[in-house]
């Protein structure tokens, strides 16, 4: 079928090749004789239908009981309102070029189409990241993958409209333009070598793709266990230039969690989800 995303070629009298189906559905809304569906529960037998007359709503107290613990259990699982924008998932990083995220979960259709075309393999389908409504919408995971400065392609092949296709000025940036945000990378003192294991490493400099560089070094003597003074450069972050592309994550020696992270902080796509928000009509006094 034309429309298959996994061109298996679904048929109603031929055998479904399931391993290449990717569920994307679009067979179902294609097929002129609404022949083909998708059940959760395709083997359940149907049952005798009741007429609606002769039904009766159970009310007991064990029913009553058991609906509103339910329904309290799945709570955390949504959105609050205008409080997840303001303070989303800190790890909730969304491709470059997105739009607010309210109306970016309004209209992506997790088609996954962003994530096929990242050619760092960076974009994966989140769980809870963005609660129960925002499942298998796309997040950058800068461990397994960085956002390629010079790759606009998720904005290209967005149906929707929730990943605005960029120009590549537009999402690195000049002197005139601000670059396209995505985050800003933040030191771990604790992790990082040259900080807290008296061991040389610039790694992350190295990595850093901005111009000028995000991540720039001081020179600074480390002692070691036994006093020994060690010349080490350690990184520091400028949150002015970093976009969050993710390359400095991607790229730390530090096995497990990384030294230098990324988060969703300083993004272009919201206002409100900035490292120091601005306080209007309060005047700061000496």
């Amino acid at each position: 079928m034309l429309h298959c995303q996994g061109a298996d070629n679904p048929d109603t009298e031929s055998k479904w090749h399931q391993p290449e189906c990717h569920l994307c559905l679009n067979c179902q809304t294609a097929c002129p004789n609404k022949a083909l569906k998708f059940k959760f529960f395709p083997n359940l037998e149907k049952t005798e239908t009741v007429p609606a007359s002769t039904q009766k709503i159970d009310v007991t107290r064990r029913k009553v009981l058991t609906s509103v613990v339910g329904g309290l259990a799945l709570v955390p699982l949504f959105r609050s309102g205008d409080a997840f924008e303001s303070n989303p998932n800190s790890r909730l990083i969304r491709p470059p070029g997105s739009i607010g995220e309210d109306d970016f979960l309004t209209r992506c259709i997790r088609c996954g189409q962003c994530m096929r075309v990242c050619p760092n393999n960076a974009l994966h389908p989140t769980l809870f990241e963005s609660g129960l409504e925002g499942m298998w919408t796309p997040i950058l995971i800068a461990k397994i993958g960085y956002c390629e400065p010079s790759c606009t392609l998720c904005g290209q092949v967005c149906p929707t409209g929730a990943i605005v296709e960029l120009t590549l000025n537009e999402k690195v940036g000049d002197e005139e333009t601000q670059p396209n945000r995505i985050g800003t990378a933040f030191i771990d003192q604790g992790r990082c070598l040259p900080w807290a294991m008296a061991k040389p490493c610039i790694v992350c400099e190295e990595w850093c793709p901005t111009s000028p560089k995000a991540i720039y070094l001081k020179e600074e003597t480390a002692f070691d266990r036994v006093g020994n003074a060690v010349a080490v450069k350690r990184p520091y972050i400028d949150p002015d230039l970093c976009t969050g592309c993710g390359a400095c994550e991607f790229a730390c020696p530090v096995a497990d969690k990384s030294a230098v992270y990324v988060t969703s902080v300083g993004e272009s796509r919201s206002a409100r989800n900035q490292i120091l928000l601005q306080r209007k009509g309060i005047e700061q006094s000496n």
